[in-house]
């Protein structure tokens, strides 16, 4: 039993983005892409819903200041 592994599932989350939004306003993530490729891009380390937040910001939405001063720090180093 000392050898046995655990292993941890994770699941993914497909998230869609537009690559000219994505060039126009993070061109490192439109780097990342190929523009008219289906393939998902695997992005780890990042909570879906922070990323989405970063996406919305990218969008031109504005990310509350109640939700930035909670999750600032993962916001930060997901963009």
């Amino acid at each position: 039993l000392a050898n046995r592994r655990k292993c941890a599932k994770t699941t993914s989350t497909t998230i869609y983005a537009s690559h000219v939004i994505l060039d126009v306003n993070a061109p490192a993530l439109a780097d990342m892409c190929r523009p008219g490729d289906g393939a998902a891009v695997p992005i780890n380390g990042v909570v879906p819903e922070v990323f989405k937040k970063v996406l919305f910001f990218c969008y031109g939405g504005e990310i509350k200041e109640e939700e930035l001063a909670a999750n600032a720090k993962a916001i930060i180093e997901a963009a």
